[in-house]
């Protein structure tokens, strides 16, 4: 399987908001200073220190860095496979997964 992996460390500011969005990869975060509060759909985690976080690819959240600001490393991970299979439904007129 042909896969690509991103890894950022990346801060935020306490109270930041970031507004509902999505990531085209699989995510894995590792919390290692303040935190946050996630919202997908109906349901809210709170995201605290040592925490690992995981969502699958395309998921709808949102995120609301606490009070003590976030510090945290970020991976994102591509299934190249599945996107270029993906990619050609779309251009095919087939359905996206």
């Amino acid at each position: 399987m042909n896969r690509s992996i991103a890894i950022t460390a990346t801060t935020y500011t306490p109270g930041f908001l970031l507004h509902e969005h999505y990531h085209d990869g699989a995510t894995l975060s590792l919390i290692f200073r303040g935190g946050y509060t996630e919202r997908v759909g109906h349901r809210r985690h709170e995201c605290e220190p040592l925490a690992f976080v995981y969502k699958p690819p395309r998921i709808e959240h949102s995120n609301h860095i606490g009070r003590l600001g976030l510090g945290a490393l970020f991976a994102e991970i591509w299934d190249l496979l599945r996107d270029e299979v993906l990619a050609a439904r779309a251009a095919a007129g087939g359905p996206e997964v």
